[in-house]
């Protein structure tokens, strides 16, 4: 049996590697096919809550199909070219926010793509609650071994997680950025990675321009490869305020506002460090205008190096820094990208800080002095924004690592590699922002996190007893102080209560305070008064959410609504409480309870009240003259009644004046003799 049971395991086995072994021969086999027809892509672009633009390129003349929906091989809708053509460009819009849809491509009537790799993903509006993910690219293009595996290592890291955006930070590819540079060194490396599902947000750098400003002028007016290979959200297709030119944007994405800028080219003959250039003009209207929580901005140059490049010695990177910072101090920026330097570089958060590396003082260019890395070393705090601070990363190694420069590393930075290559990870969630290196061996050298309006204290209002979850204003792990709890619960408070809640490594603290609302107080009621021997009746109404329970003379906690006491006597009269508890909430109400001694009528005197129950009045029949009358109310207390004789031995006797409730009541009667009589009576 059991040689049996391997045997079957074994041709199974055999079965499955079968199945794989003609799956990927298929699959090779449609590969080569569709790359005789499919030149580029496909590869996505200026995606929006509800729009998103798919481009491919092919090898011949022929119409286009994009048939696209919710589900891998269900598609709902279509769209079909009007004119047979190379370049492809679909815009779709009248999508969800934040839905992932897959798609299909068709061309002269072959379907060129269609298994579930092919999807797209909608940007998610400002209120998203799940973690976005980016990843930065600085001087990727070099067709080096260690440009795919940098572009593998991050892959691998994201480990089929939705990476929303892809950020290229310019020198996307080398030496002059020709078309066919970037088929051979973008494209045809990345497509495999990431292209086809992973939205391309793109800058220039100088090699995208040939390193020749002047490219337009001496190329006749023909513009860089760049600005025909992506598509750019000149009119704010993805958010932002147009900016009318495809050498600068702006998108949002949840709640983070991107901006990509073009330090290289000649924008209206000026460059971007030229504070009276287009681009700064435009810059400001668009971070005047931008509402967003988090703002990131990307652009090729960077500021601060010490890399292959010197910020120190560069003209370009020198006005920069000089001129061009100054407007992201003023408005607020958390994050600048850059490439061009061939390492990685991370600052502090600087402010302020317009000099050279020398001059760079962490206390009075710096909000913070801490690593950053939020790691549990030393003094590697997460950095805290309120309005200032900005944290300048340099990421061009991802093609290549090209050594440091005088005076490396430079004094501004918190970390410097120029050893391993890698890319630059960015993932935010709510108002947590972490960026990390990952170097091609998908090792993390580096990171850092920044969180920003998180409370400094919160009040919460609970029932007394009810659990409390403490809901900390920024994403991590967390602990309370000052209260018992479990993780970040507190069960059972049953006072006014502060403590503290504090993330892990002791860095930020969030004092609580908590209003606990009391347990609803019973209403307490009973029968009384009642005679001796009787039965004594006790009605209580407690809170819903807990029991209620009896104690007073001659009684024993006893729970229960109504408690009845048989054949009651002196000793029961007094004071009777019902307590309403919920946990180690407790509520309190009492009611005083009378209990009368035996009617001590004698055999030949007769006491009769009718109606009973009574309304507004009632009558009162003796043999005996009856010279006074007395009401005894619920809580022992007398009121003298108005009798009105109506003939020997009848009276009537009236109740309007003294409104009484509805419960039980004693008439007593006083005769002539001096004797007395009593008789219970009930109000309606």
């Amino acid at each position: 049996m059991k040689n049996s049971t391997e045997l079957k395991t074994k041709m199974d086995n055999y079965s499955h590697l079968y199945k794989s072994l003609i799956i990927s021969i298929l699959t090779v086999f449609v590969f080569k096919a569709n790359a005789q027809i499919i030149k580029r892509g496909p590869y996505l672009q200026m995606v929006g809550n509800t729009t998103v633009t798919i481009r491919w390129e092919s090898q011949e003349v022929g119409t286009g199909i994009i048939k696209f929906g919710e589900k891998a091989g269900h598609y709902e809708r279509e769209i079909i070219e009007s004119n047979p053509q190379t370049s492809h460009i679909f815009t779709i819009d009248k999508l969800k926010p934040d839905t992932k849809y897959f798609y299909s491509i068709i061309f002269n009537g072959k379907v060129l793509a269609a298994d579930s790799g092919y999807f797209f993903n909608t940007a998610p509006l400002p209120d998203t609650k799940r973690k976005l993910r980016f990843a930065a690219f600085g001087d990727c293009g070099t067709q080096q071994p260690e440009q795919i595996e940098v572009a593998s290592a991050i892959s691998k890291y994201f480990n089929g997680n939705l990476i929303d955006g892809m950020l290229l930070l310019g020198d996307n590819a080398y030496n002059y950025g020709y078309e066919s540079e970037y088929q051979s060194k973008f494209f045809e490396v990345y497509d495999k990675f990431f292209l086809r599902n992973t939205t391309l947000w793109t800058s220039p750098g100088n090699h995208d321009y040939g390193d020749n400003r002047t490219w337009e002028k001496d190329h006749n007016g023909v513009k860089p490869a760049y600005y025909s290979l992506f598509s750019i959200p000149t009119k704010a297709e993805a958010g932002g305020v147009p900016s009318e030119s495809q050498a600068y944007y702006s998108f949002n994405y949840g709640n983070v506002h991107f901006v990509s800028l073009d330090s290289y080219g000649l924008n209206g003959g000026k460059l971007m460090a030229d504070t009276t250039s287009q681009l700064v003009e435009w810059l400001e209207k668009d971070l005047g205008a931008n509402k967003s929580l988090w703002t990131v901005i990307f652009f090729h140059h960077p500021p601060y190096t010490k890399g292959s490049h010197n910020s120190d010695t560069e003209e370009e990177l020198i006005n920069i820094r000089k001129q061009f910072v100054r407007l992201i101090d003023q408005y607020d920026v958390d994050l600048v990208l850059n490439g061009h330097s061939h390492n990685y570089e991370r600052s502090y958060p600087i402010s302020g800080f317009y000099g050279t590396s020398e001059e760079f003082d962490v206390s009075r260019h710096s909000t913070s002095n801490s690593s950053g890395r939020y790691d549990g070393t030393a003094n590697s705090c997460v950095y805290v924004k309120d309005k200032k601070g900005t944290v300048f990363v340099v990421s061009g190694s991802s093609g290549w690592v090209g050594g440091s420069s005088s005076g490396y590393p430079h004094k501004a930075m918190v970390y410097s590699n120029a050893i391993n290559t890698g890319a630059t990870v960015l993932e935010i969630e709510a108002n947590r922002l972490d960026l990390k290196f990952i170097s091609s061996k998908g090792e993390v050298q580096d990171k850092f996190s920044m969180i920003k309006k998180n409370r400094k204290s919160s009040d919460y209002v609970i029932d007394c007893g009810e659990k409390l979850e403490i809901k900390p204003s920024w994403a991590g792990d967390f602990k309370l102080e000052g209260v018992k709890a479990i993780g970040l619960k507190v069960d059972s408070l049953t006072k006014d209560t502060n403590f503290k809640l504090k993330d892990q490594q002791n860095c930020v603290t969030e004092d609580i305070k908590v209003k606990v609302t009391p347990l609803e107080k019973p209403v307490a009621t009973s029968n009384a008064p009642v005679y001796q021997g009787q039965t004594l009746i006790l009605t209580g109404k407690g809170s819903e959410k807990g029991t209620l329970s009896w104690t007073g003379p001659l009684l024993k906690k006893t729970p229960g609504n109504e408690v009845k006491i048989l054949d009651v006597s002196i000793n029961h009269s007094g004071t009777f409480i019902a307590t309403s508890q919920y946990k180690y909430c407790l509520a309190f109400d009492s009611v005083k309870v009378q209990i009368l001694p035996p009617l001590g009528i004698e055999a030949e005197t007769i006491l009769q009240v009718f109606p009973n129950p009574v309304t507004d009045g009632f009558g009162v029949k003796t043999n005996e003259k009856v010279v006074k009358a007395l009401i005894i109310d619920p809580t022992g207390r007398s009121l003298e009644a108005s009798l009105l004789k109506i003939e020997n031995g009848l009276y009537h006797i009236y109740l309007e004046k003294y409104r009484l409730s509805s419960s039980f009541y004693i008439l007593e009667v006083i005769y002539e003799n001096g004797k007395r009589s009593r008789m219970r009576f009930v109000r309606k």
